[in-house]
């Protein structure tokens, strides 16, 4: 009997192994597909898809009225008007057939589709699953951010279309499938220079490799400019590239625009742009190590889209994307020179790390904790809702009749225009489109305050003659509470996302007649019912914990942004109602999410002066941890303090205001405040020598407070029996200038 060759029994078990690792990397390459299909498959979000749904349909209505008619007061926009076209058609005709369902299924196609290809590349690069699946991991978490309702998604998708062509087929017929990409991008975004620049960059490493196939390459890159030009507006459609500059260097703005502000500004850092600072310098060092295996092409291509992530946030995806296709082989080559064995430990150990991050992931985005750690009113599916702001407001607008000029936030002009069409003109529009004159006046009012919003509307008001103003609750504070104090507007219509105003004697009086709604200042204090709703509500929402990891979370939103919109307008009933449903619904949700303290602190304002010594005492403890000034510290704690008196917790009132007695740091206000709530606690306990006591140091603090000296002739002659010094402090008291006809009487008996 022959014996077996050398190493023959272990085949088998060595062919199962790599099936099964196969197996569990395709398994992790799914899992991420699916991540990327969550976060893409939400209600639609993103403000400027009004914008295109509008111009869609507009083109779909006639086609050369671009040419002359444009959604915003600047001309300009017409640079812009064919950018677009053709996926502003598509958009438009999708939701007003299909609905919002119609327009996600789109953007769900597009994303999966540009990180199938990407994959695709780099699996006929040669490079094995483990490293596609990281990379794809590393991809979703830089680009998710861009996944919406924008003509972005075609860019990602015809870039990384390209870059198969000039990767794998440059060399052959396939290039020429440049061609139709560049048409289509050309009628769909900007971007569309991406492409020429690319075959550059591949033309470029040609002639470094020692290719110089002038004659081919200038044939192939001039046909690709003139696909460009395939445009309604032929070669002038190269104009936007120079208006999109313009944009992104914020030459055409006095302030920045935070997507096209860089990634390494210290403003707003995000989780997606962490990972970005991290990975786009790793990633480079990683490709530029593998440009023996990848090319020069490949190289200079992706450092050319790092050079656009790396100057604006709106870059980031750009390069997320193109990296995909190249960074596996990158990785390939980094573990290459370890013995087989370390190979399929590293690949083991990544693939695992990805599969718990993308489990991780799925349940995120399913219970909703991702959004709401990301502070975003997002949840899976809900796809019948359009949610960005001011939509209702602008469909009350259209509803009414409310005629212009109009005065509102450039991010609520795509609402605007879904909702009304050219029936009423923006004042800037979706794409910050505007004369100097209307960009200025807007900043202008970003950076008016109470003090001086007076004047500078007047100015503004006295350039453009408004008729309707529409409102958010955080770009313009002074403007709203101006306005909402005016006798000269009127609000008509207010929602959890915007607020309308119109002037009372202008055409739109009939409006104001039938619609118009006043109410009471916020210095009015709610009904004592209103008072004790809120108060059990915040009392049960603090006793509440957080939700577990498996429970969904769904914040109330509704409520937040009504109680925000309250807020700003100092209606203090409103906010009171809207902060009642806010408790009653969080149920847990409150302690996760990144708006918490400015809740808590809002409820106080709410319940400051009321009853309702639970919830205050509740609302001073909670916020104390957290509170990063410690004036503010000890003033709730003194707070606390007073409301557990109230309750007859006298012990903890008292060991609360003596820790802000024995602070170094207390001012003589603090301590005033820490003798007198030490007092009341004693004198609830009945130590009534121990409360006068007290209250002869809080008197040493201000001599001249005559308060102090009632209370304390009040105990004297009520508790302790002592007439005489009574009668002394009664004296104290009317010489400080106290002013009380019981005290008068009291001290006449006292004499007598």
């Amino acid at each position: 009997m022959r014996p077996p060759a050398p190493g023959s029994e272990r085949e088998p078990e060595q062919f199962r192994f790599a099936t099964l690792h196969r197996a569990a990397a395709w398994l992790v390459v799914a899992l991420w597909l699916v991540v990327s299909g969550l976060v893409s498959w939400t209600q639609i979000h993103d403000r400027d898809l009004g914008f295109h749904i509008a111009w869609g349909r507009l083109i779909l209505q006639k086609f050369d009225s671009v040419r002359a008619l444009t959604l915003g007061q600047d001309p300009s926009s017409l640079v812009y008007a064919y950018s677009y076209w053709f996926y502003q058609v598509v958009v438009a005709a999708l939701f007003d057939a299909g609905g919002p369902i119609a327009v996600v299924s789109l953007r769900v196609g597009l994303v999966i589709g540009t990180l199938a290809v990407g994959c695709g590349i780099a699996k006929k690069l040669g490079a094995p699953l483990w490293t596609v699946a990281a990379s794809l991991c590393l991809a979703i978490l830089i680009a998710h951010e861009r996944f919406v309702d924008r003509p972005d998604l075609v860019s990602h998708l015809l870039l990384v279309a390209s870059l198969a062509v000039l990767q794998l087929g440059r060399n052959d017929r396939r290039v020429w499938a440049l061609l139709p990409i560049q048409v289509c991008w050309v009628n769909c975004h900007p971007f569309f220079s991406l492409l020429p620049a690319l075959v550059l960059c591949y033309v470029a490493a040609e002639f470094i490799d020692g290719k110089r196939d002038l004659r081919r390459y200038a044939g192939l890159l001039a046909a690709v400019l003139l696909a460009s030009c395939l445009n309604p507006r032929g070669p002038a459609v190269w104009e936007s590239q120079v208006a999109l500059i313009r944009f992104a260097s914020a030459h055409s703005l006095p302030f920045p625009v935070m997507e096209m502000v860089s990634p390494y500004a210290p403003a707003n850092p995000f989780f997606a742009l962490w990972v970005f600072r991290f990975a786009l310098p790793v990633t480079l060092l990683l490709l530029l190590a593998a440009r023996r295996e990848l090319g020069w092409g490949a190289l200079l291509g992706a450092a050319m889209v790092a050079v656009l992530g790396a100057s604006t946030r709106r870059g980031m995806s750009l390069y997320a994307v193109t990296m995909l296709g190249f960074l596996p082989l990158a990785l390939t080559r980094l573990v290459g020179g370890l013995h087989p064995g370390g190979r399929s430990r590293v690949a083991g150990i990544s693939l695992g790390l990805v599969a718990v991050l993308g489990l991780g992931a799925i349940g995120g985005l399913l219970s909703g904790r991702i959004y709401l750690a990301q502070d975003k009113s997002m949840k899976i599916g809900s796809l019948s809702e359009v949610q960005f702001p001011a939509l209702q407001a602008s469909r009350f607008l259209h509803d009414a009749g409310v005629v212009g000029p109009l005065f509102h936030n450039p991010e609520s002009a795509g609402a605007l225009l879904m909702a009304n069409g050219t029936r009423l003109v923006p004042f800037l529009d979706a794409r910050w489109l505007g004369t100097k004159e209307s960009i200025a006046a807007y900043h202008e009012l970003t950076q008016a305050t109470d003090q001086t919003i007076e004047q500078t509307w007047g100015g503004i008001v006295a350039r453009f003659p408004f008729e309707a103003v529409m409102l958010d609750f955080y770009a313009m504070p002074a403007l709203l509470r101006h306005l909402d104090a005016s006798s000269s507007w009127t609000p008509v219509y207010h929602d959890a996302g915007a607020i309308v105003f119109l002037r009372n004697d202008g055409p739109n009086r009939e409006v104001v007649v039938s619609r118009g709604e006043r109410e009471e200042p916020g210095a009015v204090v709610p009904p004592r019912d209103s008072l004790d709703r809120l108060g059990e509500a915040v009392t049960g929402a603090l006793q509440r914990g957080a939700p577990s990891w498996l429970t969904p979370v769904s914040f109330p939103w509704t409520d937040f942004y009504s109680a925000n919109l309250a807020m700003q307008r100092r209606h203090r009933g409103d906010a009171v109602e809207a902060y009642s449903r806010l408790y009653a619904a969080e149920n847990g949700t409150l302690r996760l999410s990144a708006h918490r303290r400015d809740v808590l602190n809002n409820t106080l304002w709410c319940l400051t002066g009321s009853n309702q010594a639970r919830a205050l005492a509740g609302l001073a403890a909670a916020l104390v941890p957290d509170e990063p000034d410690p004036a503010r510290r000890r003033s709730l704690t003194l707070l606390q303090a007073q409301s557990l008196n109230a309750l007859s917790e006298t012990s903890a009132a008292r060991a609360l205001a003596e820790s802000v007695l024995t602070d170094p740091l207390a001012t003589v206000s603090d301590r005033w405040w820490g003798w007198f709530t030490v007092a009341e606690s004693k004198r609830a306990s009945s130590d009534f020598t121990g409360a006068v006591n007290a209250l002869r140091s809080a008197a040493e603090l201000f001599p001249q407070e005559p308060t102090v000296h009632r209370t304390i002739a009040q105990i004297l002659d009520r508790n302790l029996n002592d007439l005489p010094a009574a009668r002394q402090e009664y004296r104290a008291f009317l010489e400080l200038g106290g002013q009380d006809p019981q005290i008068e009487a009291r001290l006449a008996e006292l004499t007598q």
